[in-house]
């Protein structure tokens, strides 16, 4: 009995230990996974204590090596996504261009718009009988000419009575991805006929100012260059 009684107490030990084994692996494998979910979760900051996206960097970056754009065997991506073991055995194709908001989030965007560009054409009046409101009118002795509502029109911005609608060929195509405003712009006059058209100015927003000699006769040589330019 006193054998047999000895090999239960054994058995029931064995037993116990197995049990206790158990619970402490599957509490480490439950707190393991807990932990690799949450890691998973976690923003990474430098010189933040505090990060807003999945990697928040205070101060500047620097990255080295970046492929030029078409060249062979740069990265390890396939187009997937996936990735190539066999190394850097994939060609960089650049599509994107990286973009950074007034907080410094980068995004991406398909291209960038020109910082300058020169106005699309538009019909300057020289007779009192041209000018068409609502962008253009006679004050005074000189004629305003609205330039940013011309621009904003035929850039599809705005619509304004009195000048042509704009024909796109895809009708929810834009031509630009943001809509600035008339103050997000200086303005040039780079080249006007001198033999026409005097005392010429511009306002903060886009207002063209001038006045047309008397007597003059229009020539090929009567227009303006005029180049809005972002701030």
């Amino acid at each position: 009995m006193n054998h047999n009684r000895q090999r239960y107490l054994v058995a029931l030990i064995f037993s116990y230990m197995n049990i206790r084994s158990l619970l402490l692996l599957s509490g480490i494998l439950v707190a393991g996974t807990a932990t690799a979910q949450t890691r998973t979760k976690v923003k990474v900051g430098v010189n933040t204590k505090n990060p807003t996206e999945n990697l928040h960097v205070n101060g500047t970056m620097r990255v080295h090596t970046l492929p030029l754009n078409n060249t062979a065997n740069a990265i390890s991506t396939k187009p997937d996504g996936s990735l190539d073991d066999s190394g850097n055995n994939q060609p960089f194709n650049a599509k994107y261009i990286v973009t950074a908001d007034a907080n410094g989030v980068l995004g991406r965007a398909l291209g960038v718009e020109p910082l300058f560009f020169y106005m699309p054409a538009v019909c300057l009046p020289l007779k009192d009988e041209d000018i068409k409101d609502p962008y253009s009118a006679k004050v005074g002795s000189y004629t305003e000419v609205y330039l940013y509502k011309v621009f904003a029109h035929q850039y599809g911005l705005t619509a304004t009575p009195g000048l042509p609608t704009v024909v796109k060929s895809n009708a929810s195509a834009e031509i630009l991805h943001t809509t600035p405003t008339a103050n997000q712009f200086d303005y040039f006059i780079t080249y006007y006929d001198e033999a026409v058209f005097e005392d010429l100015s511009v306002t903060a927003d886009g207002v063209l100012k001038y006045k047309v000699k008397a007597g003059v006769k229009p020539t090929a040589k009567t227009f303006m260059n005029i180049v809005f330019k972002k701030k």
